[in-house]
């Protein structure tokens, strides 16, 4: 069941696209963030992805002509949802947010106000990494991820796969999804966004980076990516899948980036198996596998400091 299709007016210059599947404690933030935007011309895009708790309520108490909801009978996952919504999406620009994050109000506007800088397909922000239920965020994605950014500049894919910027959430160009082609691929859940990312860089999109942190990405236990050997799994398939493409083997550095993304994505993997054992109380296994995998020690403590600064961030 879909809301009615938009009068035609105007296309807005901004679609945002939101996925939504039981997430009634924190839709109406990402909602009320969508609306409040600096930047006017825009259409907010909901995909009610089967929810059986109160989302859709939610999102119906909330009255603004800007808002489309469409409504799946059944769940389908994160990439068929955004994928819904980009084809009915009638933007300049496609912006994309997850349902339990949100935006600080002049994003768009920043956003889109430095896309003339090397013609950007694709133009993206830091992150604010923030634990549910804390004041503040714990420390911002580019300085986690050791990304030293002090003005706008072009971010390639080399650069972006061994960085690993995959919770970005880049603004688009959707006449540049629309002639490349490129959606969503459901097989490459839940690192949908990084290969998303890639795929559109491969495919000759320009990214632009901007060093300034306007969307907050709120970490929650229940979330998909809260499960890190499901998703150290999916980042270890992705890199297999790119490894095999020839625009990626005939490119050395892009090469070695991937090749460097799978390593790392396959010893996460063992350290959250490990860290699983652990709060099991299957120390023995732990203990044999943390032998027999020397990678976990010296992931756990690449680890040890983020996990103390998010714990501190939920107490204070």
């Amino acid at each position: 069941m879909s809301s009615p299709p938009p009068s035609p007016r105007a296309a807005p210059r901004v679609s945002v696209v939101v996925p939504a599947y039981n997430v009634e404690s924190w839709v109406g933030q990402a909602i009320a963030s969508v609306l409040a935007q600096t930047e006017p011309s825009l259409e907010l895009l909901l995909i009610d992805d089967g929810s059986t708790d109160a989302t859709r309520d939610v999102i119906r108490s909330i009255n603004d002509s800007r808002i489309r909801l469409v409504e799946n009978e059944r769940n389908r996952g994160v990439s068929a949802a955004r994928n819904l919504a980009i084809s009915q999406a009638r933007g300049e620009w496609i912006a994309l947010l997850d349902a339990d994050d949100w935006w600080a109000p002049q994003r768009l506007e920043r956003l889109l106000g430095e896309t003339s800088r090397a013609n950007s397909t694709m133009v993206a922000d830091d992150l604010c990494l923030i634990e549910d239920g804390a004041t503040r965020p714990w420390g911002r994605l580019f300085g986690v991820r050791g990304l030293q950014i002090d003005s706008p500049r072009l971010i390639g894919a080399a650069e972006f796969v061994r960085v690993d910027l995959g919770l970005t959430k880049p603004i688009i160009k959707r006449d540049f999804l629309a002639r490349s082609g490129i959606v969503f691929g459901e097989e490459n859940e839940p690192v949908e966004d990084f290969a998303f990312c890639v795929d559109c860089l491969l495919a000759g999109a320009t990214l632009l980076v901007v060093p300034d942190s306007y969307c907050f990405y709120r970490a929650r236990k229940n979330a998909v990516t809260s499960d890190r050997v499901r998703v150290s799994n999916g980042a270890s398939v992705t890199a297999d899948r790119l490894a095999q493409d020839t625009r990626v083997i005939h490119n050395p550095e892009l090469r070695l980036a991937v090749a460097q993304y799978g390593r790392r994505a396959r010893s996460g993997k063992r350290y959250f198996e490990f860290i699983q054992l652990v709060k099991a109380g299957r120390i023995v296994r732990a203990a044999l596998m943390a032998a027999r995998s020397p990678d976990v020690t010296v992931q756990a403590a690449r680890h040890l400091p983020w996990s103390l600064r998010a714990r501190l961030s939920r107490s204070r």
